[in-house]
């Protein structure tokens, strides 16, 4: 049961680096709907290349989730797939 919940933490600490890059494009996306008090957002006027980089790099790290636990994820879809065949 250690060996199993040791597994799950380090699933956890893989998926950190891609819900602050989703939650920084949400923030990108959306911030220019909150109100903030003049001066206190200093940030360039163009986002775009930002957008870009972050994207690129949430589809490089989930290729490389991808890669990492491809064994667990054919495993996982192949044991769906037997149980709805029944």
């Amino acid at each position: 049961m250690a060996e199993k919940e040791k597994k799950g933490y380090w699933k956890l600490l893989l998926l950190i680096p891609l819900i602050i890059s989703i939650s920084f494009l949400f923030y990108l996306k959306y911030s220019w709907q909150i109100e903030v008090a003049p001066g206190i957002k200093l940030s360039p006027i163009e986002n775009k290349p930002l957008f870009v980089g972050i994207i690129i790099f949430t589809i490089g790290y989930l290729f490389f989730l991808g890669m990492l636990f491809s064994d667990d994820i054919i495993n996982f879809f192949n044991s769906r797939w037997r149980i709805n065949k029944r």
